[in-house]
C-alpha cells in the first residue's frame, strides 16, 4: 500500500496528488491519502509519497522514520529532499514498479530539554522567545562539546545542524555545506556580536551541550522550524546523535549538480520577485 501525503489547502500539491493517483490506478497499485493524523493511519503503508517542499517531508519523516521509506516530489519551492519534479510522475510509476528507487538513511539529531527529548532532521535552534519580549535584544548563550567550553555568543542564537539541515537555515547562517552522508554537525552562531565567532562543524557522536546565561533574555527552542519550548536563563539543552533514522529517495545521485541547480534557482527566484516589487 502506497500512503499520499501532502499539506492540505495545497492546490498545486492536490492537482498533482490527483494525476498521480490515475496513474496508480492505472497501474493496479493500491494507495491511501493521509492527512495531518499521518501517524494514525501508517500500519499497512509500505511507501511514502509527499507532495510539496522540505517541510512537507519533514513533518512526514518525523512519523515514518526507519518503519517506512519515504518518496518525495516537488510541488514546493526549493526541495533539496525531494526526487522527483511534479512533471515527471510518470517516471516515479515506473521506477516504483522496476524497483528502482534508491533510499539513503538520514539520522536524526537528537535534542534533549527538561527531561523530554526532540527529534530533528534539519537543526535545532536556540534563539530569543519573540513571543514574550518583542524587543530586540541580543541572548546570551554559552557552548561545550564533549565537556570542553567552545565559545559564549552574544547574538540573536545559535544553529545546531545536521548534514540534511546544512543547506537551509544553517547556510544563512554562514555555516558550511555538508554531503548527506557525512558524520558530523555544525554548530552556527547567528548574528553574533562578535569578530571571532565562526561555525564550527564537529564530530557527531559528541555531546554538544547549550547553556542559557543566567544573564540572558528567555530564549526559545526550535526543532526542524517548529517552536517545541521555552528555555529559561540557567536552562540546558543537550545535542546527541539518535539511533533513529529517515529512508528518503535519492534517485539523482549528484548531490553538487543539484546543490547548484537548486541554490541559483532559489537566488534567482529571489530576486526577480524583488525587481518585480
Amino acid at each position: 500500500m502506497i500512503g499520499l501525503y501532502y499539506k492540505e489547502g495545497d492546490e498545486r500539491s492536490y492537482d498533482c496528488i490527483l494525476k498521480l493517483k490515475n496513474l496508480l490506478k492505472k497501474n493496479r497499485l493500491e494507495y491511501v491519502t493521509l492527512n495531518n493524523a499521518i501517524e494514525n493511519a501508517l500500519s499497512d503503508i509500505e511507501l511514502v509519497v509527499v507532495f510539496g517542499g522540505d517541510g512537507s517531508v519533514l513533518r512526514a519523516a518525523k512519523f515514518a522514520r526507519e518503519l517506512i521509506p519515504i518518496v518525495a516530489i516537488n510541488t514546493g519551492n526549493l526541495g533539496f529532499l525531494t526526487s522527483y519534479e511534479a512533471d515527471n510522475l510518470d517516471r516515479l510509476v515506473s521506477d516504483i514498479l522496476g524497483n528502482k528507487l534508491v533510499f539513503t538513511k538520514r539520522k536524526f539529531m537528537s535534542i534533549t530539554c527538561a527531561d523530554k527529548e526532540y527529534l530533528a532532521l534539519n537543526d535545532a535552534v536556540i534563539t530569543k522567545n519573540h513571543a514574550i519580549d518583542g524587543a530586540s535584544e541580543c541572548v546570551r548563550l554559552s557552548l561545550k562539546i564533549d565537556g570542553q567550553f567552545v565559545d559564549g555568543y552574544v547574538g540573536d542564537g545559535l544553529i545546531l545542524s545536521t548534514p540534511t539541515g546544512s543547506t537551509a537555515y544553517a547556510i544563512s547562517a554562514g555555516g558550511p555545506i555538508m554531503v548527506p552522508n557525512l558524520n558530523a554537525y555544525v554548530a552556527a552562531p547567528i548574528c553574533a556580536h562578535s569578530l571571532h565567532s565562526r561555525p564550527i562543524v564537529y564530530a557527531q557522536d559528541s555531546v554538544a551541550e547549550v547553556k542559557i546565561s543566567k544573564e540572558s533574555k528567555e530564549c526559545a527552542l526550535f526543532v526542524d522550524g517548529k517552536m517545541e519550548a521555552s528555555l529559561k536563563p540557567n536552562s540546558t539543552v543537550i545535542i546527541t546523535a539518535s539511533e533513529k533514522f529517515a529512508s528518503i529517495c535519492d534517485n539523482s545521485g549528484k548531490f553538487f549538480s543539484r546543490l547548484s541547480e537548486k541554490l541559483n534557482k532559489w537566488s534567482n527566484n529571489d530576486l526577480l520577485e524583488v525587481d518585480h516589487g
